[in-house]
């Protein structure tokens, strides 16, 4: 948590961003071997992901640069507690929706492997 809680640096904004960026683009390479999905599901699950992992990027930010204010400070709790918990409570939603995500693509590829070719064939001949 220290780490997150240092003054907001040109630098270390870059350096969240890139990371938000770096992980994007694992998740686009994992979705391009997912072959039981439409590109349009794709796309939209890459969408979700892209805005769920920038909402959490600025959001830690955001944090960070009001701790500075808090932290030492009994005035900086009164003045910026309730929007360090409200930055707190955007990064929470971020990772739920990270999470739906995953279970969304988990059970698309379940419903995937059930399946089963032979009865599929079977049902088209009829």
């Amino acid at each position: 948590m220290s780490e997150i809680i240092r003054a907001m640096d040109p630098e270390r904004i870059k350096r969240i961003m890139d990371e938000a960026s770096k992980y994007a683009s694992e998740f686009e390479k994992l979705l391009e071997k997912i072959d039981y999905a439409s590109p349009e599901t794709k796309k939209l699950w890459h969408e979700i992901y892209n805005a769920a992992n920038e909402e959490r990027a600025h959001a830690i930010m955001l944090f960070a640069d009001v701790c500075t204010h808090i932290l030492g400070s009994d005035a900086g709790h009164t003045l910026y507690g309730k929007l360090a918990a409200t930055y707190l409570e955007r990064m929470s939603k971020a990772n739920d929706q990270l999470l739906k995500l995953a279970e969304l693509v988990e059970a698309s590829s379940a419903v995937e492997n059930d399946i089963d070719a032979e009865a599929l064939y079977e049902e088209i001949d009829k």
